[in-house]
């Protein structure tokens, strides 16, 4: 009669399984900060979506997508970041009629726009609530902030450029 050698079972040494688990976790935390950002948000411009106090979670790659909530570069404030809805993207058409935003000849209504003054202003005061219809350059898109009377957004200083965009945020931890 012939047996099988039984094989033995050798055990990982504990040394190597801390020397694995420990460079496993550091591979893991430098590829979630190649990927992702936390930005706690410091106003209500996006509000009632993302609430001031809250903090996102920001994938880094950006995908060009309108509709999107991104992070982006301040146009005036050097290492100031804002958080805004994209409303138009390149080769789009956009114009603003008594708040009501035109995207393509198509209203557009992401989001849950709020609106805290009844006033509508003519565009000679300001793009708030009436803009005249322009076309966003390649490269470029449009934000907005979902609390459209109180946000500081591409009605006062314009489209901005695809670069300026950090990422795309994709959750939000609530306040």
């Amino acid at each position: 009669m012939y047996y099988k050698a039984r094989k033995e079972k050798k055990e990982t040494p504990p040394f190597a399984i801390a020397v694995f688990s420990a460079t496993g976790l550091v591979a893991g935390f430098i590829l979630f900060s190649l990927l992702f950002v936390t930005v706690r948000v410091q106003e209500n411009s996006m509000e009632p979506s993302v609430k001031k106090g809250a903090v996102v979670l920001v994938f880094k790659p950006y995908k060009g997508k309108q509709s999107s909530i991104v992070l982006l570069k301040h146009p005036f404030q050097n290492n100031a970041l804002m958080i805004r809805r994209i409303a138009a993207i390149e080769n789009d058409t956009i114009e603003i009629i008594d708040k009501n935003i035109i995207v393509n000849s198509r209203p557009w209504n992401e989001g849950m726009p709020t609106f805290t003054d009844q006033r509508i202003f003519p565009t000679q005061f300001t793009a708030r609530d009436n803009m005249t219809k322009i076309a966003i350059p390649s490269k470029f898109c449009f934000v907005v902030g979902d609390n459209r009377d109180a946000s500081f957004d591409s009605r006062t200083f314009g489209p901005v450029q695809i670069k300026s965009i950090t990422g795309t945020v994709i959750f939000q931890f609530k306040k």
